[in-house]
């Protein structure tokens, strides 16, 4: 069912199952499997058995999950699983279940379940280790929220260019049966991480414009340019920011509330700089908290508690400067995770007022 090349060395499909096959580096030999159960490179070998077995049955639908009790979208794929041979060690099963109780806030089990995944057979998967950073990270643990998101893009790597790349399959087969995903999208928090990490250059390589490629235009907002911003100042120097050439894209404002604070973050002179931090902290004391939605308020106190954390607080002279900005900060994330923020801001906002402690 395999085939290699006489004159590139590269392995090709000649099955009507193209998810077992992936596009090999050249090699000096092929090691072939029985047909149908396993695909070899230099570097990896994959199992598509688990895939086939649970393609082969009716698959749970996303409307399916309600979304109203943890049981009862548990049940929908307990319904599914209950078909499948040695359920428990289905790689669907368990990675369907790691989504649902990540989705409900039960981090501990999602992690179990896409451990369980990756144990047997989504290794190749990017979406379960972008789903593992993301609990991972809820927990506080940047480091290894880090290297989950680091192993979500070396597995990407492998997609782009490869149609016979098992992940394809794989989206096309189960895109409609994983529950969606909730959280902010994956390049954005993958900058994130990098940045509480101090990793400030991967963090804007995962800000670029070209991550927004793929977005609904729904999704892409001016939280992208601050931390890619923020990310520059940090690794080149708040100086650097007016002499770094960023794009139209990357720059634009979106219409999400936020642009004051994008402004902010795109002046370079210091003394109007200062001004406008003024103007937003005073509006944000003035602000009617009755009237204007709290998710919004939240989001502005936090982007300009993280506008003192790059720009400001790492070029204070004095100390006592240094300090008073500190507590700036810490006031500002401490008012926005108390008005309400989405999980992965809540997170870096603890992040960032215990750094440095």
């Amino acid at each position: 069912g395999i085939r290699v090349s006489s004159v590139t060395g590269v392995q090709t499909c000649a099955l009507k199952k193209p998810f077992i096959c992936m596009v090999a580096k050249p090699r000096q030999e092929s090691k072939p499997h029985a047909a149908g159960s396993y695909f070899s490179t230099d570097h990896f070998e994959v199992s598509a058995a688990p895939f086939e077995s649970a393609a082969l049955h009716k698959l749970p639908a996303v409307s399916e999950y309600k979304g109203d009790s943890l049981q009862d979208d548990l049940s929908v794929v307990q319904k599914y699983a209950k078909d499948l041979d040695n359920a428990e060690r289905s790689p669907i099963v368990n990675f369907l279940n790691g989504c649902l109780f990540q989705n409900h806030g039960d981090f501990g089990k999602a992690r179990e379940s896409f451990n369980r995944a990756i144990q047997y057979g989504m290794q190749h998967i990017p979406d379960v280790y972008e789903r593992l950073s993301s609990v991972v990270f809820s927990s506080g643990d940047v480091n290894e929220a880090e290297n989950f998101s680091k192993q979500a893009i070396q597995v990407r790597s492998e997609v782009v260019g490869n149609p016979e790349h098992i992940y394809n399959w794989f989206s096309d087969t189960f895109a409609e049966s994983v529950p969606k995903w909730t959280g902010k999208p994956w390049s954005l928090q993958r900058g994130i991480i990098h940045y509480l990490a101090g990793n400030f250059t991967h963090a804007r390589e995962s800000l670029v414009v070209s991550a927004l490629a793929n977005l609904p235009e729904s999704s892409v907002n001016s939280e992208y340019a601050m931390w890619d911003l923020a990310s520059l100042a940090h690794s080149k120097g708040v100086s650097k920011v007016k002499t770094e050439r960023l794009t139209q894209e990357e720059l634009a404002c979106a219409p999400d509330a936020l642009c004051e604070l994008l402004e902010l973050f795109r002046e370079t002179d210091i003394e109007h700089a200062q001004d406008m931090v003024e103007s937003i902290e005073y509006q944000l004391e003035k602000q009617n908290l009755s009237a204007i939605e709290h998710k919004v308020a939240a989001q502005q106190r936090f982007y300009l508690g993280l506008y003192f954390d790059a720009f400001l607080i790492p070029n204070a002279k004095a100390e006592s400067v240094r300090e008073e900005l500190i507590r700036k900060r810490n006031t500002l994330l401490l008012s926005a995770t108390q008005l309400g923020l989405d999980n992965v801001l809540n997170t870096a906002s603890e992040i960032l007022i215990h750094k440095g402690k």
